[in-house]
């Protein structure tokens, strides 16, 4: 993986997400643990009320500040 990436964690399983150049959008894909090659997708970034951007994954809101940031 190339770049910033990170994780919102559901346990054992979780989705990988990084934030695109432009800054309105993110590339995210579902990591389940096995290994196999998981299709990216493409999502806007939006914010609520209160200012706190996320993104929709499987129709599910994913806060990026919930997001933790993945090193190589």
């Amino acid at each position: 993986m190339d770049g910033n990436w990170g994780v919102y964690s559901c346990g054992l399983a979780g989705y990988v997400v990084k934030v695109n150049d432009d800054c309105e959008s993110v590339t995210w894909y579902f990591d389940d643990g096995s290994g196999k090659d998981a299709k990216k997708h493409q999502s806007k970034i939006y914010h609520s009320v209160s200012g706190r951007p996320y993104f929709r994954a499987r129709g599910l809101p994913i806060y990026l500040d919930e997001c933790l940031r993945m090193t190589a």
